[in-house]
């Protein structure tokens, strides 16, 4: 990704976005299909999984957004907001991994 001149964390960025736009979709509206990709049999999946993969969609969801608007560059050296804008999603990556 280099090539297409990202620095190692934009292209780590732009990766983890992807990733959960992509996801998004299957685990808010229809779960089992998501389910399918984990459990070895579609007994396995009742409706409280299908619940708690709605909830974890939901907390994908909540952590994105945060993710899309640090993509932004400081617009000037001295913006003071420059620290908090490259610190808020490694902040909201570690809690969004607890899930």
């Amino acid at each position: 990704m280099s090539s297409l001149g990202l620095t190692p964390f934009k292209s780590a960025l732009a990766f983890e976005i992807f990733a959960n736009v992509v996801s998004l979709p299957s685990l808010l509206l229809n779960p089992d299909s998501a389910l399918s990709l984990l459990v070895a049999n579609p007994a396995q999946i009742t409706p409280a999984t299908r619940s708690l993969t709605q909830w974890f969609g939901g907390v994908v969801a909540f952590v994105t957004v945060p993710l899309i608007l640090s993509w932004s560059e400081p617009k000037s050296p001295n913006d003071a907001q420059a620290g908090f804008r490259r610190a808020r999603p490694i902040l909201l990556w570690g809690p969004g991994r607890l899930f």
